[in-house]
């Protein structure tokens, strides 16, 4: 902590419930888990960024975070049926590093930066 600072320890959910956001900013979602559901029912949430390694299991919920794993690309995803646009933030990504990343420069680029907006 950090004199005359107060910080809350709150959870994801009791933060954005309390805080009412406009932004959501989100760094490595534990796998399998899906926060996403809640911060799109937040009326205040406009966007929620998620930050680490897209459409998979490896951050966040394949389906209910991403929107893939069902093998079927017809299907809107779960933000999409609720409202939401993904916009893959490229010019950030470019210069993400992950430790999952190989070796080699060009090899780069398992951790991205993606931007979900209420469009509803």
């Amino acid at each position: 902590t950090h004199p005359g600072v107060e910080m809350d320890m709150l959870d994801h959910a009791a933060a954005v419930q309390k805080h009412a956001p406009k932004l959501v900013l989100c760094s490595w979602m534990p796998g399998g888990e899906d926060w996403t559901s809640c911060w799109r029912s937040q009326e205040s949430v406009r966007e929620y960024v998620l930050i680490g390694v897209p459409d998979s299991g490896m951050c966040g919920n394949e389906w209910r975070t991403w929107g893939c794993g069902r093998g079927d690309d017809t299907l809107l995803s779960p933000a999409e049926q609720e409202g939401w646009e993904r916009v893959d933030i490229h010019a950030v990504s470019r210069w993400q590093l992950c430790c999952l990343d190989r070796p080699s420069f060009e090899e780069t680029g398992c951790s991205r930066c993606v931007s979900f907006r209420r469009v509803a």
